[in-house]
């Protein structure tokens, strides 16, 4: 609340959806009769009332005296010693509250018995709200303890409570208003889901392996870095034509003109350690995507042949979903 007194120059407040005010500070403090509270610690009640009486002609002797009336404690004569007075003045005599609290301050310096202390306390934003609301809930003489309504519930109503009472139970302005809009949003909905469904294609996965993607394209089994690795799986299982040069001879071959119209796939050197692990070496063609998997492939498999197992491990390939425009019938 005192961000929105401070920041703002125009305030508005609700109370329970309802606009209750709308204004600057200063109208609408002064519009609900917020007061100023001045506090004055003295000793003496009368001649500090007829000075403030004097700035401000409307103040009453109906001020607190620590939460009591003070004519209480004047019946009791018991505002010798120092007390404290609460004033409450009006916004509209502010103009005032200068000159009183330098005549004030006057009289603290001459006499402080009389006056020891002023403070005064401005109107907050957060008090006029309170107001409001005490306000609204104590309307008719109608107690605040009733049941909150659902705000949606309540907003919904309030809509449409006015329509179907003027149109008597109207049917068409239920269907129009209320069943027709329903309608409308889910069949437009399930037609989006049935023209994706229409237009998106998904091939099935399809095999992938030497015989039927690089058949005739050969390979190369680097002999020289090889050892302990018995390559007749590996021939057996790929079925093409391979060569058995060195990588460096391999690669000036390719690079010369009489490459003897040959496309290598790959190049690879094998090594077989007395316990049976294996090290390879690989250098594949990059413009043939499946090589790195395929190789991989034929590893695993001929491994597998040479321990005598007949099952094979197979690889697959499936592409992304997509939407089949169907070319074909395009126009141009």
């Amino acid at each position: 609340m005192d961000e929105a007194d401070i920041l703002t120059d125009r305030k508005l407040i609700l109370n329970k959806g309802v606009m209750r005010c709308l204004g600057s500070s200063m109208f609408l403090k002064k519009h609900f009769n917020i007061k100023y509270h001045l506090n004055i610690e003295g000793s003496d009640y009368n001649y500090i009332y007829e000075v403030v009486k004097r700035y401000i002609p409307t103040i009453n002797k109906n001020s607190y005296y620590k939460n009591q009336n003070i004519e209480e404690k004047l019946l009791e004569n018991k505002i010798d010693e120092d007390n404290i007075y609460v004033f409450e003045i009006p916004i509209q005599y502010s103009y005032q509250l200068s000159n009183l609290i330098s005549k004030l301050e006057e009289i603290k310096q001459f006499n402080n018995s009389i006056i020891n202390n002023i403070s005064i306390f401005l109107p907050s934003l957060e008090e006029l709200f309170i107001k409001i609301s005490l306000n609204n809930n104590s309307i008719n003489g109608k107690s605040n303890n009733y049941e909150i309504i659902n705000q949606p519930i309540n907003v919904f109503k309030n809509l449409n409570g006015n329509e179907l009472k003027n149109e008597n139970g109207n049917i068409n302005y239920l269907l129009i208003s209320v069943f027709l809009p329903i309608l409308l949003s889910l069949l437009f909905f399930l037609s989006i889901k049935n023209i994706n469904k229409n237009q998106y294609h998904e091939d099935p996965p399809m095999s992938i392996s030497f015989k039927n993607m690089y058949k005739n394209i050969s390979w190369n089994y680097d002999i020289e870095q090889s050892n302990n690795f018995n390559i007749i799986p590996f021939e057996n299982y790929l079925k093409t034509n391979f060569t058995t040069y060195n990588i460096k001879y391999l690669d000036n071959k390719e690079k010369s003109n009489n490459n003897e119209n040959k496309v290598y796939s790959f190049s690879i050197a094998g090594n077989c350690s007395d316990n049976n692990n294996y090290n390879f070496n690989i250098y594949i063609n990059k413009t043939m995507p499946y090589i790195p998997s395929l190789v991989l492939n034929c590893i695993s498999n001929s491994i597998l042949k040479s321990y005598n197992v007949d099952e094979e491990i197979g690889i697959s390939v499936q592409s992304f979903s997509y939407i089949d425009y169907n070319v074909k019938n395009l126009k141009v």
